[in-house]
Formats: structure tokens, sequence, C-alpha cells
């Protein structure tokens, strides 16, 4: 009857992995594994986990007046990964369900929902290396289920009843349970990760063309510069057409539409003038928004991007595209860019750390690698210089010296030196002066509101 016992329920574990991949499709996933939920996020955890332990309790094996189920799936897992509030309270909802179904064992299994819960939450919290692994929650999964088996026979009675019952359903729900919980955490993980190589495609192609467009840029946003910026991104990623503003006209329109999309036309769409405006992302949906007179052209649709100088919005990219529900993913992934965490991955005695860009003091060319300093460190930077640069220059970075990148904020003193030269005073605790560059002096001057010299 064991074995069997555990046959049927092994069976009936295949809504853990449908639950799991439901889990996984949720825009709440990255912050979930991250611990960085939102009270929405962990009401939406308890009750979605509470309710998998509701089904894991309809899909029971009647088993002397009693049920052996797979409910410490959803309420474990509700912990695994929500912290011990979380747990508890999906145990709460599962064992108030279970108590109101009756049976000798009700008010024993409707505890042991909640202490299960509770226990996942406290792996949880004191498991600190990232999100839980599979042998880590397989583990929490026999203790859970082992304690489950302790309250029946401590709570339940008769006794003799209990320890019949205990003898019967233990084994199968401890070894099949523990494997659920286990698995549940691996698909969820295998999805997170999956997620985060296509998000590092994406910011690799994003950087590969930040590294493209920056030396045009530097010239400043005119109509060369933007012709080969719009140019390269067009040659990079799969549009209809690229277009570039400055806050009054096109300075440059390369794809569909350019045998009318003109450069020095005055900007006509509205979401370009709110871009503009408010120094958000914007979207035009149909032709109408996008504005233009002429009657055949294909543009359909377009995401309009604020191009920023020091957080001053000085123009806008406009990406085109001939299908007006092409949008709605692009907006999404421009969105989700503005909220992504701001940290910059470095090695140090082959580990992979990441940094905050706010530590970050200074970074430096040195002996062919690029090494990043903080105050209580200093680590290498596997990509180039100019790939930091890209990377952190809208982040109160500037390259004041070919070999130096510098956080503005962390400059604590200005000496002049000779024939008109500075070196900056950084704050790392050995106080580094990092020279200045001639090219870079005006720039700097007028970012730290110097008087030209």
């Amino acid at each position: 009857m064991t074995w069997s016992l555990a046959l049927t329920l092994a069976y009936r574990l295949s809504m853990v992995a449908t639950a799991a991949f439901i889990l996984s499709r949720m825009p709440a996933l990255g912050r979930i594994l991250s611990r960085q939920l939102t009270p929405r996020d962990k009401l939406l955890l308890t009750l979605a986990l509470g309710g998998m332990g509701i089904v894991g309790t309809y899909a029971a094996v009647p088993i002397h007046g009693a049920l052996a189920n797979s409910r410490v799936v959803g309420v474990m897992v509700a912990g695994l990964l929500g912290g011990p509030l979380v747990g508890a309270g999906a145990g709460l909802i599962a064992g108030i369900h279970r108590y109101l179904l009756g049976g000798f064992t009700a008010f024993s299994c409707a505890l042991a929902a909640v202490a299960e819960g509770a226990l996942g939450g406290l792996v949880q919290h004191y498991y600190r290396r990232g999100p839980i692994p599979w042998h880590v929650a397989l583990l929490a999964g026999l203790a859970g289920e082992t304690l489950q088996m302790a309250i029946i026979l401590a709570t339940a009675r008769p006794f003799g009843e209990a320890w019949a019952l205990v003898q019967i359903i233990g084994p199968p729900m401890i070894i099949v349970n523990s494997i659920g919980v286990a698995i549940f955490m691996v698909i969820v993980k295998t999805a997170a990760e999956q997620r985060e190589r296509i998000a590092a495609c994406q910011a690799q192609q994003a950087l590969r063309i930040a590294t493209q467009t920056l030396p045009f840029l530097r010239h400043g946003l005119n109509r060369e510069s933007a012709e080969q910026t719009a140019r390269i991104i067009y040659n990079s990623v799969k549009l209809a057409a690229v277009a570039i503003t400055n806050g009054q006209e096109i300075l440059a329109h390369v794809g569909r539409g350019d045998d009318h999309h003109h450069p020095g036309t005055p900007i006509l769409t509205s979401a370009t003038l709110k871009a503009l405006a408010t120094g958000e992302v914007q979207v035009a949906q149909t032709r109408d928004e996008i504005g233009c007179q002429e009657k055949n052209c294909r543009l359909a649709s377009a995401v309009v991007v604020p191009l920023k100088r020091r957080e001053v919005t000085i123009g806008t990219l406009k990406l085109y595209h001939d299908r007006a529900e092409a949008v709605e993913r692009v907006a999404g992934l421009l969105q989700a860019k503005r909220h992504r965490i701001k940290k910059l991955p470095v090695e140090k005695n082959g580990e992979i750390r990441l940094l905050d860009y706010q530590d970050i003091i200074f970074g430096r060319a040195k002996d062919g690698s690029v090494q990043i300093v903080t105050a209580s460190d200093t680590c290498t930077y596997t990509g180039s210089m100019t790939e930091l640069e890209a990377r952190l220059n809208s982040e109160g970075f500037l390259r004041v010296h070919k070999s130096f990148l510098v956080n503005l904020n962390q400059v604590q003193g200005v000496l002049p030196w000779f024939k008109g030269t500075y070196w900056l005073v950084m704050g790392d605790p050995k106080k580094t002066q990092i020279p200045v560059s001639k090219s870079q002096l005006k720039e700097l001057k007028s970012i730290l509101g110097l008087e030209a010299s």
C-alpha cells in the first residue's frame, strides 16, 4: 500500500509543473528571486500558492478517515520564495480549507500547513546566497513533511489511529512531496536563468550599438552624427525605420518613409513632442498619432525614446514599425530597462561580484585591463574602457582621461596644475589624484561650475 500510494501521489504531482510554469511567466518573477517583493507581490504569491495548497488537498487519496495529499508543496514553496509571512499566510489559507473538510486529523493538518509554510520562510530568511537551490528545497521539504507527521502524532486522537495513519502515509508523503518542492524550485529557477540569458543577449546588443554610436554622438547631436547613429541602429535591429530629432526638427531618417520624412522637417508626431516635454518614453500606436501627411506611408507605429545629456532632454530616438501591435513589446522592454538594477559585474579572485554604480569611485585602464576602484576594494571589469564608458556615461560618470572614468559624485577636490591643466582628488582612502585631459577640460568645468581659465 505504501509504495502504490507513493506512485499515486507522484502521478498527481503534474500540477506542480503546471503551477511552476505559470509562476515562471509572472512579471514579478525577477523580484521574487531577487527578494525585492512589493506588498502586492507578496499578497498575490500568498493567494496563488495558498490556492495551490487547496488543489493539493483536493488531489488527495483518502486513507483511514484522513487524506494523503500534496498540500505541502504549495505552502512550502510560498515560504521558500516569499519568506515567513508569505509561507505562513499560504499555509493558513490551505489549512483553514483542510480544517473545514473535517476528519480526525483536520486540526493537525491545518496546524501543520501553517507550520510548514513558516518553516519554508525561515529557510528563505536564513539562506542568504540567492535563490533556494534544489537540494536545499529538497531538505526543507523532508523537514516539513517530517514535522507534519510529528504534529499529527502529537495532536490527533485517538493516538492509535494517528500512529497507524502515519505508518501508511508518512514515507510516501515525505519522499514524494519533498521531490515535488525541489522540482518546483528547479523549474522556477531554470525559467529565471533563461530570462537572464535573454536579457544578457539584449544588453550585449545594446552595448554593442552604444559602443558603435558613441564616437559619433561625442561630436554633439547634429545631422551628420544623427545619420550615422540612425544607420547603425537600423542595421542592428529589425525595424521599419529609425529617426533622430533634436528639439525642433528631424535630423535623420533611415528606412521606410525616407522618401518623404526628410531631415529638416518640423516635428509633427505628438508622442515625440510629449517625449521632449516629459523626458519619458512614449508610444505612437496609430498612423494618426505618427502624424505623417503622406497617404501611402507604411509606418504604422513608433516608440519614441528621449535622448538626454546630463538629465536634460535634447532630442529623441524614434523606432518605427510597420505593424501597430509591434510596439507593445518594444515599449515594455524599454520601460523595463528604466527599472533595471544598476549594478556592474566585476571579478575578484575568480568570483563574480555585482557593484552598485554609486559605490564605484573610478575606473582606470591599467596593464591591459580595466580596474574598478571602490572605497574598500579594487576589482576587474572584463569589458573595455569604451564599453564601461557607454554603460556609465548617463549615470554621473565622465571619462576625464583616456585611462580614467570617474564618478563625478566622488570627486572631492580639483587641483590646478601647470599650463592650465587640472587633477581631480577622488574619494577613495588613498585620495587618488587623476589627470584631466585638455579635450575634456571644458566639459568638466561646465559640469562642476568652474570658471573658464
